[in-house]
């Protein structure tokens, strides 16, 4: 898959070639994108990230508005929606059938700007499939989902 992602230094931003500085540097194998592990995952090409060390785990910080893939998907019965904003926002959440039918709303207030996870609980719904779509300011995402019981 990837070679480097945008690793940091103190010089600035590093490009695929640079020589490794300590272990800041992310190095992956590459594989196909039929590799288990990239199941859930949104493999879209977008700009780079930055991972910033802490003493706890990693923060990843994104430069943009992004509704991800919810996981697990397929999901029975509960399932995690992310995103991410770039700046503060009124935020709407909504999930639909595929009729276009409202089934429920998960978010509506404002929402500070970085990450959010939002876990949906789709007891009582028939299996299927589902539209999630996420609001915020004029922008505007939707993604598909699997309720398979």
């Amino acid at each position: 898959m990837w070679l480097y992602v945008s690793p940091v230094n103190s010089n600035g931003p590093m490009t695929q070639g640079d020589p490794p500085v300590g272990n800041k540097v992310f190095r992956s194998h590459r594989y196909g994108p039929d590799f288990p592990g990239f199941d859930g995952r949104d493999l879209t090409p977008g700009p780079p990230i930055e991972i910033y060390e802490t003493g706890v785990g990693d923060v990843v910080a994104s430069a943009r508005f992004t509704l991800r893939p919810n996981y697990p998907n397929p999901f029975r019965p509960t399932t995690t929606i992310r995103f991410s904003l770039r700046s503060p926002r009124l935020v709407t959440l909504d999930v639909y059938n595929v009729a276009g039918r409202h089934i429920a709303t998960l978010v509506n207030e404002p929402l500070e700007e970085g990450e959010h996870l939002v876990p949906w609980d789709a007891n009582g719904l028939a299996s299927g499939v589902y539209l999630y779509t996420l609001r915020a300011g004029s922008e505007t995402a939707t993604r598909k989902m699997t309720l398979a019981r």
